[in-house]
């Protein structure tokens, strides 16, 4: 007889665990379901939002005056590049250079100010600039032009689109103005 409760138990555990055991299974198949390409649809539809394009700051000739201040100022004249045009004419008076450049050949043609000495005068009403301005018109005429402390001369002519599309360079401004 204590067999039978024995057998009795053993039946009742094994129908228990194969309850379980597929209760188990029918949930798992459920979860990969879920998970697969087939899902139901939400009740909130997904919508599209576009990401605000930036548009593109208009450069004023003060915002490009203040860049090339600041690029001489600090001698990194890599943050000039997004206002340079594709193409640039650059002249360094008394030598043979440059030529029309492409804006990563000006930039690295700007070291050749790496040895002016600070601060830069940019003052349009002083004599040297004036004098420049009236001499050499088709250079320096409508250029912002800055003369370093030991006389270095930088001077960038803008486009329509007042990036920086011609400059000229000289060791001492003396070489043009007597």
């Amino acid at each position: 007889m204590k067999a039978k409760y024995y057998i009795l138990g053993f039946l009742t555990a094994l129908v228990i665990l194969m309850i379980a055991i597929t209760g188990y299974l029918a949930g798992k198949n459920t979860t990969n379901e879920n998970h697969s390409g087939d899902s139901l649809p939400t009740s909130q539809p997904t919508t599209y939002v576009p990401s605000p394009t930036p548009t593109p700051k208009i450069l004023t000739t003060d915002d490009v005056r203040e860049s090339i201040i600041a690029a001489l100022e600090s001698k990194n004249y890599l943050g000039l590049k997004y206002i340079v045009a594709p193409t640039v004419s650059m002249r360094i008076e008394a030598a043979e250079c440059c030529g029309i450049l492409s804006a990563d050949e000006l930039i690295s043609k700007l070291d050749y100010l790496a040895e002016a000495t600070g601060p830069w005068d940019f003052d349009d009403t002083s004599n040297i600039v004036i004098n420049l301005k009236s001499a050499y018109p088709a250079n320096y005429g409508n250029a912002i032009i800055g003369v370093s402390r030991d006389n270095y001369l930088a001077a960038f002519q803008l486009d329509s689109d007042n990036k920086i599309s011609s400059v000229s360079l000289a060791s001492d401004y003396k070489i043009l103005l007597p």
